[in-house]
């Protein structure tokens, strides 16, 4: 396993405690919750598919991360920019005491490049077919981490509804999704998504993403500040975003623009 302990948000993939929002697990949720109408459920598709309507067609973002990876902590931070039309990514993650980058990643169309100057290496692999246990022992799909990496909120690929549920008190309520592989939990604050389970029906694998606070800006919106929560792997995120512009023009950079030493070594997944 190549281990990058502070790969995409994570990228941001993933996965945080400590928030303000109570865990609610699929099995219990009848306690707190009532089933709600259609119209509700409509309500809530409606809410997510507004969001991601209007996710940004690029941005420039600073961000910094805090974690906890099994019982080591680390701390890392680095810019990220994105151009949703010409299909361009580029995250820098630099270290935190001595501020050098220790991990470029590139995403280009479907090619996904990643480059650890200290080491000098360089993989190489493909959106399609990437593992991500292979670099951070997370066994969680790319798309999920992609859509968050670009401001949208993930949803199962051929998702089926399962039900809807309303809290008992306050304004919460729960948008339960499946597809034959898992069960994807969308929580609601109002009318404002607050938080993702996702559970693999096989492996019973949980992970958990935490919307914290959202950045607004023309009719996008970014994250401000996510937590994110993989209970099997004792992994723990916090990420804050700053220095956040959407829909601005970007120039991405590209594995060409930076300088590659001669005794690169290359590894293709």
């Amino acid at each position: 396993m190549i281990r990058i302990s502070s790969i995409l948000f994570v990228t941001t993939f993933f996965f945080f405690t400590g928030c303000a929002t109570t865990v609610v697990h699929v099995d219990n949720v009848h306690q707190n919750y009532k089933p709600s109408g259609k119209n509700a459920v409509q309500n809530m598709i409606s809410a997510v598919t507004a969001i991601n309507g209007n996710s940004p067609q690029s941005y420039t973002v600073d961000f910094y991360v805090e974690g906890i990876s099994d019982k080591s902590r680390f701390k890392a931070h680095g810019r990220a920019q994105f151009d949703r039309e010409r299909g361009l990514m580029q995250v820098t993650f630099a270290d935190y005491i001595f501020q050098s980058p220790v991990a470029l990643l590139f995403l280009d169309g479907e090619e996904i490049r990643i480059f650890y100057p200290i080491e000098k290496k360089l993989f190489i692999d493909n959106s399609k077919t990437i593992n991500i246990a292979n670099y951070t022992g997370i066994g969680i799909d790319f798309k999920i981490l992609y859509d968050l990496a670009t401001g949208t909120i993930p949803l199962l690929q051929n998702y089926a509804v399962r039900e809807g549920l309303t809290a008992t008190e306050g304004s919460g309520s729960m948008l339960i999704l499946e597809n034959p592989e898992s069960v994807e939990t969308i929580s609601f604050n109002g009318a404002v998504p607050d938080k993702i389970l996702f559970i693999n029906k096989n492996t019973r694998y949980k992970a958990e993403i935490y919307f914290k606070k959202f950045i607004v800006q023309g009719e996008s919106r970014f994250f401000s500040r996510l937590k994110i929560i993989a209970e099997r792997n004792r992994l723990q995120l916090d990420i804050t975003f700053n220095k956040v512009l959407l829909n601005t023009p970007v120039k991405v950079k590209t594995i060409k623009d930076i300088k590659l030493p001669p005794d690169l070594q290359v590894v293709k997944m």
